[in-house]
C-alpha cells in the first residue's frame, strides 16, 4: 500500500514539474505569528513585540520554469533587532533556492560566530514524508488541499493548490502536488495574499554552488556541534597557559 501511494505521489511530482515549465509566477505572502503557542500563552515579551509588527514583513516567491526561490523583500527595517526576533519566531533564516530539476532545496544555515558565513549550504531534498488529506478550504480564490508533516515533535501543515501545479512553497518546504499557499508551524504562518502569472522582471536567488561545501540539515548540525566543542577547548586550553 505505500508503495502504491509513494509511485503515485511521484507520478504527480513529475507531473508538476513538466506543467511548471515556461511558467514566470511571483506569488507574495504576509506573515502571521499564531496564538496557540508557549510564548503567547505566557505572554513573553519579546514574541509579543515582534506580532505588533507582523504587518511590516512580507515575503515572494518566485519561480522561472524549474528554478523558483522564496526570500524576504528587504526594506531598511530589515536589519533591525525586533524584524530579526519576528523572523527568528517564524522560522526564516535564509532565502531558499528550489532546484526542480534535481528535486533539491538549498539555503545557507543561521550566522554562527564559530563557522566562517558563507561557507556552507545546507541540501535537503525537495520530497518529504507528507501525509495528505482530503480537507480542503480556499485560500486567495484557490481550493487547497491539507498535508501534514511531523518530525519529532515538529509538525507542519501546508495547504496547496493543484491549480498552480508548482511543488514549491514558503521557507523550504515543498514537494506537493501544488503549490503552498498557505504554511504553518509552531509559531507562525505564511499565507499567499498575491499571485502573478507571466512575470517578466523575476529572477531566482541562485547560490554559488561551486564555492559552497554542500551538507544535509543533519550533517550540518553533527558539525557544528563538534565545532562548538572545538572551540570551548581552544578557549579553555587558552585561559589554563
Amino acid at each position: 500500500m505505500k508503495r502504491i501511494f509513494f509511485l503515485t505521489f511521484i507520478s504527480l511530482f513529475t507531473a508538476c514539474q513538466l506543467h511548471s515549465q515556461d511558467l514566470m509566477i511571483n506569488l507574495v505572502y504576509k506573515l502571521e505569528l499564531n496564538k496557540d503557542n508557549k510564548f503567547y500563552k505566557r505572554n513573553d515579551h519579546y514574541f509579543l513585540a515582534a506580532k505588533k509588527i507582523e504587518d511590516g514583513i512580507e515575503f515572494k516567491l518566485d519561480v522561472i520554469e524549474e528554478q523558483a526561490s522564496f526570500y524576504e523583500v528587504e526594506t531598511l527595517r530589515s536589519t533591525e533587532l525586533k524584524y530579526n526576533m519576528l523572523k527568528a519566531f517564524a522560522g526564516y533564516v535564509n532565502p531558499t533556492f528550489f532546484n526542480l530539476k534535481d528535486k533539491k532545496v538549498f539555503f545557507r544555515p543561521s550566522f554562527t560566530p564559530v563557522v566562517k558565513e558563507g561557507k556552507y549550504l545546507i541540501e535537503e531534498p525537495i520530497f518529504i514524508d507528507w501525509k495528505l488529506s482530503k480537507d480542503k478550504k480556499v485560500v486567495n480564490g484557490y481550493v487547497c488541499y491539507k498535508a501534514t508533516y511531523i518530525n519529532n515533535d515538529k509538525k507542519i501543515i501546508a495547504w496547496y493548490t493543484p491549480q498552480v501545479s508548482v511543488p514549491v512553497g514558503p521557507l523550504y518546504y515543498g514537494g506537493l502536488p501544488g503549490v503552498i499557499l498557505q504554511l504553518q508551524n509552531e509559531y507562525a504562518t505564511y499565507t499567499a495574499n498575491e499571485i502573478n502569472f507571466n512575470c517578466k522582471d523575476i529572477e531566482p536567488i541562485n547560490y554559488n554552488m561551486d564555492s559552497e561545501e554542500k551538507l544535509t540539515y543533519k550533517e550540518y548540525n553533527n558539525f557544528l556541534k563538534k565545532r562548538m566543542k572545538d572551540v570551548t577547548k581552544e578557549l579553555e586550553s587558552k585561559k589554563s597557559k
